[in-house]
């Protein structure tokens, strides 16, 4: 009886412990919250005659999973082009495209993304995406 005792908490040991694949759990942000919402007067209003632009986060944000953002502007039919300026990104989809879908590599700790939207008309509106621990 002993040794099933032995054998059951040896088990559950291995069982829980972690190996050296297993990614790091930390706790990220980024500097999307709201970003849209306090442009949205602007990004609707049909006399403003500036250029405006902002993104936003489909998606949950954590290492490893796909993370989708989009770009919003008032930019008539842009010409949209993301690049990742630093950190352990990589690009999933999207790189031409208002939407992108990005993947924060193992080593990641910070990064960031700039997307760039031009019209036409040569307008050009652009912003950039800080991600970092929290």
């Amino acid at each position: 009886m002993k040794n099933i005792k032995s054998v059951i908490l040896l088990v559950t040991v291995l069982f829980f412990s972690c190996n050296e694949n297993d990614s790091p759990t930390i706790s990220l942000k980024d500097n999307t919250f709201g970003l849209c919402l306090e442009n949205e007067p602007k990004l609707t209003d049909l006399n403003f005659t500036g250029t405006v632009c902002c993104f936003q986060r489909n998606s949950t944000l954590n290492i490893g999973t796909p993370i989708v953002y989009e770009y919003v502007t008032n930019l008539s039919d842009p010409i949209v082009k993301w690049e990742i300026i630093s950190g352990d990104i990589e690009f999933l989809s999207g790189i031409d495209n208002n939407k992108v879908t990005i993947q924060l590599g193992n080593n990641f700790k910070n990064g960031k993304i700039k997307v760039r939207g031009v019209s036409s008309g040569g307008l050009t509106c652009d912003e950039v995406i800080i991600i970092e621990e929290d």
